[in-house]
């Protein structure tokens, strides 16, 4: 059977838990501003072509 995330990560010990979810905060971030510049450059790349 597999293992949910939640199971394994109560089982890490909290200081590297608070790294992952660290981390995982800097991706989502980063995500969410690459997201926000490719909306952007659609709209300009439609207009300019």
């Amino acid at each position: 059977m597999a293992k949910k995330l939640n199971e394994i990560m109560e089982k890490l010990p909290r200081a590297r838990r608070d790294k992952i979810e660290a981390r995982a905060a800097e991706l989502i971030a980063e995500h969410m501003t690459l997201t926000d510049i490719r909306k952007a450059c659609n709209g300009f790349l439609v207009n300019f072509l």
